[in-house]
């Protein structure tokens, strides 16, 4: 988790306890990936086999919402 804190650091995003979460949406908001497997947030780069001078990928999920939409009574209404 500290090396996620420290990536989202260096590329200027957002603390992942900043971000909003969408009801029902219990995904994790990044995962680190070694070697093609994904590395347990509470592993060490030492548990993940991960040493100097290796490339790790790291991935932040982004969502986007598209348009709104009001329902109720029958009635809906939207932008799209």
């Amino acid at each position: 988790a500290d090396v996620k804190a420290k990536i989202a650091e260096r590329f200027m995003w957002e603390p992942v306890s900043q971000l909003l979460r969408l009801e029902g949406f219990e995904e994790n908001w990044e995962l680190m990936v070694f070697e093609g497997r994904e590395c347990a947030d509470d592993s060490t780069l030492e548990d993940c086999g991960i040493e100097d001078g290796n490339t790790v990928t790291t991935v932040r999920k982004v969502l986007v919402a598209e348009g709104w939409k009001i329902g109720g009574n029958g009635d809906d209404d939207s932008d799209t």
